[in-house]
């Protein structure tokens, strides 16, 4: 639980490939994915400002944990619902854009021929 700072997701960090995929300000929780699916951490979390605060949760503590704090649980809620929708508009976007240069080809064999 980030409980006071600014913390950064990293995809790759350290590498040539590093990726900030999100900025986190204040208060929030880091890793309840990880958690909730019962795998490995795929991202880094890096302190982005001194005194940046943490609180680790086990897993054996994290249900717990939501049990006495419920806005907690609402605020991941609302993170899936708005990854979920930025992912089906990334999705959207993309075929689009496959149909757009599929009938791009489509055209140019039209003229090769």
């Amino acid at each position: 639980e980030l409980r006071w700072g600014s913390v950064g997701l990293y995809i790759d960090y350290g590498t040539d490939n590093e990726k900030l995929l999100t900025q986190l300000d204040g208060d929030g929780i880091i890793g309840a994915f990880a958690v909730l699916e019962k795998s490995n951490h795929k991202v880094t979390a890096v302190s982005l400002q001194r005194g940046t605060q943490l609180e680790f949760i086990s897993a054996e503590d994290f249900y717990d944990f939501f049990q006495s704090k419920p806005s907690k649980l609402l605020s991941i809620t609302q993170s899936l619902c708005q990854l979920h929708r930025n992912v089906l508009y990334s999705y959207a976007k993309a075929c689009k854009r496959i149909v757009e240069l599929e009938k791009i080809a489509e055209s140019k064999e039209a003229e090769a021929q």
